[in-house]
């Protein structure tokens, strides 16, 4: 399992991938609420090449036990392994539909409210909104996905407060807690 960031500052890629035995599993979302884009195929590497479907060649800069770095013709980057500790292992149900949050991201806090497949921010109406999001589970680990941002993992509840993990660059803790 693998989820992908950039040397840039502000994340924006919003994919997971799932490398398996000489196969590939991408879990991606383009914020139309109707349309998690899944694709599937074989992939190898030869040399410093990672070869999708036999067609799609992407440059290997390096690859250990935990990340893979590859370049584009315009981008570097970093594939990291997610680790088991992360998957979810609470047996309470956590919804976000039709709810609103406080979010507490370390150095700030800010209401969030996700309705009919929107994410919406402050006073925002769900008309306002431009922001979609997704949640999926992919080999154990649940994962939200959120239009213009990279994915989190929700790792479960505890004393009524949703921990998530944003991925970008490093891991960061994020807590929620409903309104």
């Amino acid at each position: 399992m693998a989820y992908s960031d950039t040397e840039s500052s502000i994340p924006f890629f919003s994919e997971i991938i799932t490398f398996k035995d000489g196969t590939y599993q991408s879990d991606s979302y383009s914020g139309n609420p109707f349309h998690h884009e899944k694709e599937s195929g074989k992939v190898e590497i030869k040399r410093d090449t990672l070869i999708f479907d036999e067609s799609i060649k992407i440059i290997v800069l390096s690859i250990n036990a935990d990340s893979l770095v590859i370049k584009d013709e315009n981008m570097t980057y970093t594939m990291k392994r997610l680790n088991d500790s992360l998957k979810n292992k609470s047996s309470d149900t956590i919804g976000f539909d039709g709810k609103s949050f406080i979010v507490d991201l370390g150095e700030t806090t800010r209401t969030v409210s996700y309705k009919n497949g929107k994410v919406l921010f402050g006073h925002e109406n769900v008309n306002e909104s431009r922001t979609s999001f997704k949640r999926i589970e992919n080999n154990g680990f649940d994962i939200f996905i959120q239009e213009n941002a990279l994915p989190k993992i929700i790792k479960g509840i505890t004393n009524d407060t949703i921990i998530l993990y944003s991925l970008h660059k490093k891991i960061h803790k994020i807590k929620m807690w409903e309104k």
